[in-house]
C-alpha cells in the first residue's frame, strides 16, 4: 500500500513540476522580447542603485517595498548586474508561489484537486507580468498560509513573520494584512477563550510586527525615516492625479465584478475567475466563522482583503492578491453533495480558464500583444542587457548612448548624468550619479505633485552642474522648462541626436547633452 501511494504521489509531483517547467520557459522566453524603458527599467535602476550603496528612500526612489529592491540587488549580485536577472527572481517568486498554493490544496483537500487549481490559475495568469513587488509579496502571504494550516511547534510565528515580509515587499499590503490578523482575532478568541489561542494570536502578532520594527529601527538609525515618510502619501496622490477618491475605487470595483467581469467575459475572461473568487469567500465566510472552520476563514480574510491591492483592477495585481482565494473556492466546490454539480463546478472553472489561455494567452496584457518575435531582433551591446532581444531600431539607442557615454568619459570624469525622458533604460545605460531622486520624467507630469514633492530644486543643481562641465544630460520630448525653472545649457555644451523611433514611424529624437571638450574619437 505504501508503494501505491508513493507511486501516485510521485506521479501528481511530476505532472506538477512539468507544468511549472513549461510555464517558467514560457515566461524566460517572453520576457526576452519585452521592452519596457519605464516600468522594468525603474526596478532595475533601485537594485542597481542599492548595490551601489546609495541611501535608500533619499536616493533611491523605492516606490512599494524595501525587501523588494533588496531581494533584486542579492539577485543581482549573484546572477549577474542585468536586466534579465530581475526576470528571473520574478519567475521563481511567481511560480514557488503557484507550487505552495498546491502543497496546500493538497494538504487541505487533495492531489488531484490541487492540480486542477494550479491549472486554472496559470490558465489565466500564465506568465508574471512585470518584475514588480506583487510577485514577492504574494510569494510571502502564500508561505503564511501554508505555515498556518501546517500545525507545527512554530507554525504561528512563522505565519506572523511571512506577513511582515509581505508588508516589507510592498507597503500596500500592511492595511489588508493589518484588517485581516484583526477581524481573525477577533473570531479566533470569540468563538473559545483560552490560553492557548491567546497564545497562538500574540505569536503571530508579535513575529508580524517584528520585521517591520527592525525595519523602522533601521530608518532611525540612519536618518531615513523622514524621507521614507514621504512615500506613505503617494497613494493619496496618485488619487488626486486621477481625480478620483478611494470611495469611488471602491464602488467601481464592486460594480465591476458584479456586472461586468461576467458580461464582458468573452473579451476579457481572466476577471471572471477573480469574480467567482470573490463572491465565493465573500458568501461563506459567514459558514466558516459558524463551523469554525479557521482555516478557511483566515484565508478568505487575506483574499478579501487584499482586493485593496488590486482594486485598479489591473489583471496582474488581482492574480498576485485575491487569487488565493481560490483554496477556499476548491474547499467549497468539494463540499457540493451533487457528484454531477461538483463535477460541472469543475469542469466550468477548467474549460473557461482553457478558453483564457487559448483565446489570450499574454494574459490580456498590452505590452505582451506589443512584442515582436522575429529573426531581427538583436540584443545590445550593454552586458546590463545580453539576454534580451529587442526590435534593431531600440537597441540602435541604447548602442548609441553606451558609445557615447563611454567616449566622453575616456576624456573627461563627468560624475552625474540625469534621464529626462521616460526611458529609465537609458538612465540604466550610463548609470552615473543623479540629481534627481526618479530616474526619468513623465512630459505630461513632471510638474504634478508627485515629481515635485520628491525632486525639489533639481533644475538648480541642474544648471550649477552644467556650469562645472560635470553633468551629461538627456532631453526628449522637450523636456526643458518645469515649475521650479528651466535647464540652461551654456556655450561649453553641445549634443547629439538620436533618432528614437523606426523609420517609418513619426520622428521622435532624444538629445544627448555632454561638454564640447569631451568628445574626442582620437
Amino acid at each position: 500500500m505504501k508503494k501505491i501511494n508513493f507511486f501516485i504521489n510521485f506521479k501528481y509531483n511530476l505532472i506538477v513540476l512539468l507544468v511549472l517547467i513549461f510555464f517558467s520557459t514560457l515566461s524566460l522566453y517572453i520576457y526576452q522580447f519585452i521592452y519596457d524603458g519605464h516600468h522594468h527599467g525603474l526596478m532595475f535602476s533601485n537594485a542597481i542603485d542599492l548595490l551601489n550603496a546609495k541611501k535608500p528612500y533619499e536616493e533611491i526612489f523605492i516606490q512599494y517595498g524595501f525587501l523588494t529592491t533588496i531581494i533584486h540587488s542579492i539577485g543581482l549580485f549573484f546572477l549577474g548586474k542585468e536586466l534579465y536577472t530581475l526576470h528571473i527572481i520574478t519567475i521563481i517568486f511567481y511560480f514557488l508561489s503557484v507550487y505552495f498554493i498546491y502543497l496546500i490544496i493538497k494538504e487541505l483537500i487533495n492531489s488531484k484537486i490541487a492540480i486542477i487549481s494550479i491549472l486554472i490559475l496559470l490558465f489565466n495568469h500564465p506568465v508574471p507580468w512585470l518584475p514588480w513587488s506583487n510577485y514577492i509579496s504574494y510569494f510571502f502571504i502564500i508561505l503564511s498560509i501554508f505555515s498556518f494550516i501546517k500545525k507545527t511547534n512554530y507554525n504561528y510565528l512563522l505565519t506572523g513573520l511571512f506577513l511582515g515580509m509581505a508588508v516589507l515587499s510592498r507597503q500596500d499590503y500592511f492595511v489588508p494584512i493589518f484588517i485581516t490578523l484583526l477581524l481573525f482575532s477577533l473570531i479566533y478568541l470569540i468563538s473559545s477563550i483560552s490560553i492557548n489561542r491567546y497564545s497562538n494570536i500574540i505569536k503571530i502578532l508579535f513575529a508580524f510586527i517584528a520585521p517591520i520594527s527592525l525595519f523602522i529601527l533601521y530608518l532611525y538609525l540612519n536618518n531615513l525615516f523622514i524621507a521614507w515618510k514621504q512615500y506613505l502619501i503617494l497613494p493619496n496622490l496618485y488619487l488626486d492625479l486621477n481625480n478620483t477618491s478611494i470611495i469611488e475605487y471602491i464602488k467601481n470595483f464592486i460594480t465591476f465584478f458584479l456586472s461586468v467581469a461576467f458580461t464582458n467575459f468573452i473579451n476579457k475572461p481572466q476577471y471572471l475567475l477573480i469574480a467567482i473568487i470573490l463572491i465565493t469567500n465573500s458568501i461563506f465566510l459567514i459558514k466558516f466563522i459558524r463551523f469554525k472552520q479557521y482555516n478557511l476563514i483566515f484565508i478568505s480574510l487575506l483574499s478579501l482583503s487584499s482586493s485593496a491591492v488590486g482594486i485598479s483592477t489591473e489583471l496582474f495585481r488581482l492574480y498576485t492578491s485575491v487569487s488565493i482565494g481560490i483554496i477556499v473556492l476548491m474547499c467549497t466546490i468539494t463540499t457540493i453533495k451533487s457528484e454531477d454539480l461538483r463535477k460541472f463546478a469543475f469542469f466550468f472553472l477548467l474549460s473557461t480558464s482553457i478558453f483564457s489561455i487559448t483565446f489570450y494567452p499574454w494574459g490580456n496584457n498590452q505590452q505582451f500583444k506589443k512584442i515582436n518575435i522575429t529573426k531581427s531582433n538583436v540584443s545590445p551591446k550593454s552586458i546590463l542587457f545580453t539576454h534580451n532581444k529587442w526590435t534593431p531600431h531600440k537597441v540602435r539607442v541604447l548602442n548609441e548612448i553606451s558609445y557615447l557615454k563611454e567616449l566622453i568619459l575616456d576624456n573627461c570624469s563627468i560624475q552625474y548624468a540625469e534621464n529626462l525622458t521616460f526611458d529609465n533604460y537609458f538612465a540604466n545605460s550610463i548609470n552615473l550619479n543623479r540629481v534627481r531622486l526618479l530616474p526619468y520624467v513623465k512630459s505630461n507630469a513632471k510638474n504634478q505633485s508627485i515629481d515635485t514633492l520628491f525632486n525639489k530644486n533639481f533644475v538648480q543643481r541642474i544648471n550649477e552642474l552644467i556650469s562645472k562641465e560635470n553633468i551629461i544630460i538627456l532631453i526628449a520630448e522637450d523636456n526643458y522648462s518645469y515649475d521650479s525653472g528651466s535647464i540652461i545649457f551654456s556655450k561649453e555644451y553641445t549634443y547629439k541626436k538620436i533618432k528614437l523611433n523606426d523609420i517609418n514611424q513619426k520622428p521622435n529624437i532624444l538629445k544627448f547633452y555632454y561638454p564640447t571638450k569631451c568628445y574626442s574619437k582620437f
